[in-house]
């Protein structure tokens, strides 16, 4: 009886300690692992805050498009007091991205794989503890099957987890894909239609 106690609480908090780690706050970014398409929250040393999408790190400087000016700005490092992930999402002009059109991009086909290889990786880890507890007491089935099914839950949760975060990583990068081109085909449009207004004007003057 105490041995299965034992084992739902490890069950338990096998469960709790995953949900945990998907519920952390945002990381922080250092400046020697700064990384290009982040959408970063920056803490400056006069208490004033900045939001957009970094661009790259160099000479010191962080590049990044700020999100108040959709422009590409620069900022010093010893100016910067803190950088974590930001909880928006931005795209490539500094433009936040809804959850819900990212859901509606996600697919679920890393989730998926993710999932299945652990709870394969986590059944195997959790058969070998299975045959260590029955041949110590070939009473103690229950809480060997037990163990077993946590080791596969556990492996299937943690590893679909991050299965999870590379298809709302993929998601992400389509949209600002997609934004772009669609930004990029107004600016040709754009020009055009200007190009065609300088010779109609062009034409009258000659007139």
């Amino acid at each position: 009886m105490m041995y299965k106690s034992q084992t739902i609480v490890m069950i338990l908090s096998t469960f709790f300690l995953l949900v945990l780690q998907g519920c952390t706050g945002s990381k922080t970014i250092k400046k020697d692992k700064v990384l290009s398409h982040t959408s970063v929250h920056i803490q400056l040393t006069d208490g004033s805050t900045r939001e957009g999408i970094i661009v790259t790190s160099k000479n010191d400087q962080l590049i990044f498009v700020d999100a108040a000016s959709n422009r590409v700005d620069t900022l010093h490092y010893l100016v910067i007091s803190d950088m974590r992930e930001s909880q928006n999402i931005y795209d490539f002009f500094g433009n936040k991205i809804p959850r819900f059109e990212i859901h509606n991009e996600k697919k679920f086909n890393n989730t998926l794989l993710y999932s299945g290889a652990g709870m394969f990786l986590g059944t195997a880890v959790g058969f070998g503890a299975f045959v260590a507890i029955v041949l110590t007491d070939s009473s103690k089935t229950t809480p060997a099957t037990l163990t077993m099914a946590a080791c596969s839950i556990a492996g299937a949760v943690f590893f679909g987890k991050k299965g999870y975060n590379r298809d709302f990583q993929n998601a992400v990068e389509n949209i600002r894909k997609r934004r772009y081109e669609l930004e990029k085909q107004k600016m040709i449009e754009e020009r055009q239609r200007l190009e065609e207004l300088k010779k109609q004007h062009d034409g009258s003057q000659k007139r």
